[in-house]
């Protein structure tokens, strides 16, 4: 299952003479929102935030992977040494993309054909998501599901927008300087929407986790 959680625009498109709530020119489609800080978007109706440019720091420092070496093996490897790096100005979804908002791109890439398809994308995709007629996850409000990276892709660039690239995903989750979590360094549950538990049990580590995993079947994966 899949979330289309965040796109941006690039914060140096042409501009309007409007101005945005920290004084920079806006890029066309966007315009001020309700709430302080907010952008709608006009092509999808998306609320999007303002990442100012700069510097920061990305990546894991060697301290933190050999740490987490012991839970989760070498997947942070990668992302050594921590370094840091500058960023053009951007804005970014500050919600998920929801099922009313994927149907209006539906809507129009059956109308207007292939147009806003990645070139290498498989010929037989439509672009409807795997759970489109699935009534517990297609409820206009909700978050859409069952998408892939075509799927994003497409529906981008039908609303003027492109996948954002690492960089700046890590920046606009952690800030400018390095902490663990958006909020600091200290784990708070209460903070994230997460599993914390399968069937009576805390899951901790990524190992309980894929242990908890491997013994799924498809009847209690339907209680799931």
């Amino acid at each position: 299952m899949f979330l289309l959680a965040a796109f941006m625009v690039n914060a140096h498109g042409p501009a309007l003479t409007e101005t945005g709530w920290h004084g920079e020119p806006l890029p066309e489609g966007l315009s001020r929102g309700m709430g302080e800080g907010d952008y709608i978007h006009q092509k999808d109706g998306s609320v999007l935030v303002y990442v100012p440019g700069g510097y920061f720091l990305r990546g894991t420092s060697k301290a933190q992977a050999t740490g987490l070496k012991q839970q989760f093996g070498d997947h942070f490897s990668v992302e050594i040494p921590q370094r840091s790096i500058y960023l053009s100005p951007y804005y970014i979804d500050k919600f998920e993309v929801t099922n009313g908002q994927y149907a209006q791109f539906l809507k129009a890439v059956r109308g207007e054909g292939h147009g806003y398809c990645y070139p290498g994308e498989p010929g037989q995709k439509d672009h409807t998501p795997t759970y489109w007629q699935d009534s517990r996850l297609n409820s206009p409000d909700q978050p859409v599901v069952g998408v892939d990276w075509y799927d994003a892709y497409a529906y981008c660039r039908w609303a003027g927008k492109h996948l954002p690239t690492e960089a700046q995903w890590e920046k606009a989750a952690r800030g400018v300087d390095g902490r663990e979590f958006p909020w600091g360094n200290a784990w708070v549950a209460e903070y994230s929407n997460n599993v914390e538990s399968g069937f009576g049990r805390r899951i901790l580590t990524q190992k309980q986790w894929l242990d908890f995993l491997s013994r799924l079947t498809p009847d209690t994966l339907k209680v799931l």
